[in-house]
């Protein structure tokens, strides 16, 4: 476990971060979890971010198969990286 009082930032990592990692910083409340993770790309197993300011919030399962983001309302689905939902909605 890293924690920075001066910036206001806490990181926790077990093996590494492969088997489980969460970051917490200051800025716009924002949180990270999950599972075999690696620097800048995050969960690859699994994934959960969230911004407190914002409302933004999302949840991933093997990264790039499945991901559902939810912000300012509106909530999307991808699944291998397409948004089916608003490939067939009727306009």
């Amino acid at each position: 476990r890293n924690r920075s009082e001066y910036y206001k930032e806490e990181t926790t990592a077990v093996l590494g971060g492969l088997a489980y990692f969460s970051e917490k910083k200051s800025a716009r409340g924002y949180q990270n979890h999950g599972v075999f993770g690696f620097p800048l790309i995050g969960g690859l197993l699994w994934n959960y971010e969230y911004e407190e300011e914002t409302g933004f919030e999302k949840t991933s399962v093997l990264k790039f198969v499945y991901s559902r983001t939810a912000y300012k309302g509106k909530v999307t689905n991808r699944i291998l990286g397409i948004n089916w939902g608003a490939l067939f909605s009727e306009k």
